[in-house]
């Protein structure tokens, strides 16, 4: 992918490399809150664990720590009151709980303020519909 003189890539095409997204994300949690920190290392370990050969890299203008199998398909972004989990193609997921907010064309989002609200099943089961919803729309429109 060629960038266009004084803009970059809208989409990264390889990891950062291991160990470094995860230190450039425990420094951006460094500033937050201890129970955002205890949140996000739960979340972090949670997506880990639904799709464990997801690639990860670091969101600076977000401080966000964003998930790529295919294609990206879930972040991680603290906040000073909680954790936002976005899904980049949330519009498109199964929301019966009615939990995803947000008005943007295709991102919706979860707040995660206390580690309880990660033991409900259907964060597990949204951030997998999410890494099927984004493997299916990576193979109809791939990327050159």
């Amino acid at each position: 992918m060629q960038a266009v003189r004084g803009r970059r890539p809208r989409f990264r095409d390889t990891a950062d490399p291991p160990g470094r997204a995860a230190r450039r994300f425990q420094a951006a949690l460094a500033q937050r809150p201890a129970e955002v920190r205890r949140v996000a290392g739960l979340l972090c370990d949670l997506v880990r664990s639904v799709a464990p050969g997801a690639s990860q890299h670091f969101v600076p203008g977000w401080q966000a720590l964003a998930f790529r199998d295919r294609a990206e398909f879930c972040f991680i972004r603290p906040r000073n009151t909680g954790v936002t989990l976005g899904f980049y193609r949330g519009d498109r997921l199964p929301d019966p709980e009615r939990v995803l907010c947000g008005f943007a064309k295709r991102i919706r989002f979860v707040r995660i303020r206390t580690p309880e609200d990660l033991e409900t099943a259907h964060i597990a089961h949204l951030i997998s519909s999410a890494l099927v919803v984004s493997a299916a729309e990576a193979v109809a429109f791939p990327t050159c």
